[in-house]
């Protein structure tokens, strides 16, 4: 079963080969945004952290 992170991504891709850019956009806004805490807290991507 993917982890939320792991659909995340894949629904960025979705989002771009489906040209949704609003959608995509949102996603990648996202995406930065749980990189960026992962960063910060030095810590792996997990579930706990993308929620």
């Amino acid at each position: 079963m993917p982890t939320i992170y792991e659909t995340l991504r894949a629904d960025i891709i979705v989002a771009v080969k489906a040209k949704d850019s609003v959608r995509a956009t949102m996603l990648r806004t996202a995406d930065a945004a749980i990189q960026r805490s992962a960063m910060d807290q030095n810590k792996p991507i997990d579930d706990a952290l993308a929620t």
